[in-house]
């Protein structure tokens, strides 16, 4: 049986909210719960990920979601990653990891690997895109400068 949920969950709630609304998206520090400044944001588990309806955003199912998962993030190093998707007005809400930029290649294979249709870097405010990308085309992107990495 897990706890119950706390009013700091809804707090959260409430300010992942704003953060969508604000900047479209976000990744959050778990401790700080405060914007993180650099590296390539991505899904560590798309069974974890949570998708609501934009126009429908409910606090009690953000914060239920932020409750069930806060344990995990502390022992595996998973952050809180969000994006909404304009073309289809929905939220997507998921554990992020966050790579090093050193280690994008590795990134971005996770994302392939986890059929991710893009992952974010941090540093650069920008959508990578994976759709139609194979481990080739990652290395010819990075061998060409993509993401500032070069290995």
């Amino acid at each position: 049986m897990t706890a119950p949920m706390r009013g700091a969950e809804h707090a959260l709630a409430h300010s992942l909210q704003r953060h969508v609304a604000r900047d479209g998206g976000f990744t959050l520090h778990r401790g700080t719960h405060r914007p993180m400044g650099e590296g390539v944001s991505v899904a560590a588990d798309p069974r974890a990920t949570l998708r609501v309806a934009w126009h429908n955003w409910d606090n009690d199912l953000v914060a239920s979601w932020v409750h069930r998962h806060h344990r995990r993030c502390d022992r595996d190093d998973l952050h809180l990653g969000g994006w909404l998707d304009p073309i289809r007005n929905e939220v997507w809400l998921d554990l992020v990891h966050v790579y090093p930029p050193s280690a994008c290649r590795e990134a971005l294979l996770t994302g392939l690997r986890h059929q991710q249709h893009a992952v974010f870097d941090i540093g650069a405010r920008s959508v990578v895109v994976l759709a139609g990308l194979t481990a080739t085309g990652i290395d010819a992107l990075l061998a060409g400068g993509f993401l500032g990495a070069t290995t």
